[in-house]
């Protein structure tokens, strides 16, 4: 199937609509509201379906499938509807280069990293909340004020100042970040 015989087949697709009915039953008047249909609807489904497809195959990347998909949601109201269906097919075969959708611009590799990296942000974001909110800023400085000659003895240095600020206060810390919601799901 090429893009010009769905657009031909598009376009033969058309919306009608029934008359409204008033009638006396029962003793009642009835009102029957217009109601809107495609007469081969079996047919305007399959090319619907047939369309997708296409795009899919054919456009992977490009907005394209996501307009047709959107505009192919509902049940068309009016021929207006079919006729933007169609105009997304035409729209191909006159700009036949692919558009990308803004989503596929990043490589899957490069979301990937983003999503580690945003997940370490939370958890690093957890943890200077729960130091500022437990020893305050005078106690962040007194942290950032300690020094070593190598990293163990910075590092071990860090953990006797901690425990200088009391054992409540470093269960406190601890505590605060491991029930974190978005620590907690980590572990």
């Amino acid at each position: 199937m090429t893009l010009d015989e769905l657009i031909e087949e598009g376009n033969t697709f058309e919306v009608k609509r029934t008359e409204p009915n008033m009638y006396y039953q029962n003793g009642f008047n009835v009102i029957e509201k217009p109601v809107s249909y495609i007469e081969n609807g079996d047919k305007y489904l399959l090319w619907i379906e047939n369309c997708k497809r296409f795009l899919v195959t054919n456009y992977p990347d490009d907005i394209a499938y996501e307009n047709f998909e959107k505009a192919s949601a509902d049940s068309p109201a009016s021929n207006a509807d079919i006729y933007k269906l169609v105009a997304i097919l035409k729209s191909l075969k006159s700009i036949p280069t692919a558009c990308i959708r803004k989503d596929k611009e990043t490589t899957s590799s490069d979301k990937l990293v983003l999503n580690i990296s945003q997940s370490q942000n939370i958890n690093i974001d957890v943890v200077l909340r729960t130091l500022k909110e437990e020893i305050g800023k005078s106690g962040i400085q007194s942290l950032k004020d300690v020094q070593g000659k190598s990293e163990e003895e910075k590092k071990q240095n860090i953990i006797s100042k901690l425990k200088s600020f009391g054992e409540n206060t470093l269960s406190n810390i601890i505590a605060n970040i491991l029930t974190n919601p978005s620590v907690w799901s980590q572990l």
